[in-house]
């Protein structure tokens, strides 16, 4: 019901014109730009579908990624992440309306699905990648963890056994035990198992990817052997005027969760990596899971990225080093019918952000 009432009010605001009257009006008076930064993470044909193991919030169909882009191009100005942040240092004016479109991790579907529809829209955006993955068949611990536990062919007090060894609070057991055999819709529940796994260290979490590898055995070959991520080929066959590489670092290990020296290096060395393989400057950083600290922003500062992107719901506090980002998933656009509904995205979109905010959160808690 909740959701059928955002629906019907975001038509009425829209349709009727006042959502765009409000949004001048709000700019007027508040004196402020609009600016926009989105991320993304996954592209794909079929979000849902059970081979992509694509976590819940983190994944736009083909069909809305297209239609998100096309209103993007006619109502926005649209940057680069770099171009964006260096407009904002040198105190340049920027269009009213801005917006920055950025991915994370560096999926081999940004190339495949997301690229040809920004090309074709040229919508200019800035992909983050992890350089430990790129050109290999690698897997984030997030990904062994959703595959194992949608993989049927494992009994479910062997798989529990084999996460529970990775966690010494008690309280863990119930969440994995309830994963397995869920009583409510699962994918919350993965959602609030991860929450739970954030807490382990990250020498742990590759461990526990591990364990879970050797417990799936020889039989799951075509898993190990996919490749989900970018390669380097792929990377310089994009245009470059379209498709800006960033850093998020090397191996998706949250930075405030290893040591200084790790970390630094993680943050000098991606970037390294990048220079070296493009033949081209790497500016900008975005932050594993959007998590930093103080250190980490010096640690990014001194590597020489002009800038640096969080997690978060808009352009935050003016912090060059901490900018945020508005998570884009396949809910944030859906109208009846679980269709693209143009509506619910120029609502999204809006610069009443702050007045709508109630509204505007879905039933994941996820703020779009």
């Amino acid at each position: 019901m909740r959701r059928l009432v955002k629906q019907l009010f975001a038509a009425i605001v829209y349709y009727s014109g006042l959502l765009a009257l409000i949004d001048v009006c709000v700019g007027i008076i508040a004196k402020k730009q609009h600016h926009v930064l989105l991320m993304y993470h996954r592209v794909l044909t079929d979000p849902f579908a059970e081979n992509e193991y694509a976590q819940t919030g983190t994944a736009v169909s083909k069909g809305a990624f297209e239609a998100q882009i096309r209103f993007i191009a006619q109502k926005f100005t649209t940057l680069t992440a770099s171009d964006y942040i260096e407009s904002l240092r040198q105190r340049k004016t920027l269009p009213r309306k801005c917006a920055v479109v950025t991915f994370d991790d560096g999926w081999l579907d940004n190339f495949e699905i997301a690229y040809p529809i920004l090309k074709l829209h040229n919508v200019p955006a800035t992909i983050f990648v992890c350089t430990g993955f790129l050109d290999t068949a690698k897997k984030f611990w997030f990904h062994e963890i959703l595959h194992s536990i949608k993989w049927q062919r494992l009994d479910s007090d062997q798989l529990a056994n084999t996460i529970l060894r990775f966690f010494s609070d008690k309280s863990a057991e119930s969440s994995v035990r309830e994963l397995l055999a869920p009583t409510h819709p699962q994918d919350v529940l993965i959602d609030n198992f991860f929450h739970l796994a954030k807490s382990l260290e990250a020498e742990q979490l590759e461990e526990l990817s591990s364990a879970l590898m050797k417990l799936r055995g020889k039989s799951d070959d075509a898993w190990r052997q996919r490749r989900f991520m970018m390669n380097w080929d792929e990377i310089r066959s994009m245009d470059p005027q379209i498709i800006e590489i960033g850093s998020h670092g090397q191996s998706h290990r949250l930075l405030t969760s290893i040591t200084s020296t790790d970390a630094n290096r993680e943050i000098r060395e991606s970037k390294t990596e990048i220079e070296s393989n493009l033949g081209r400057k790497v500016r900008t950083f975005a932050y594993p899971n959007g998590t930093y600290d103080e250190n980490i922003k010096g640690m990014v500062k001194d590597a020489g990225y002009v800038g640096a992107f969080a997690v978060g719901g808009g352009v935050g506090t003016g912090d060059l080093y901490a900018i945020s980002r508005t998570g884009v998933h396949e809910g944030a656009t859906t109208g009846s019918g679980d269709k693209f509904s143009k509506a619910m995205w120029a609502l999204a979109l809006s610069s009443t952000k702050g007045v709508f905010q109630g509204l505007r959160r879905d039933s994941s808690g996820i703020d779009y």
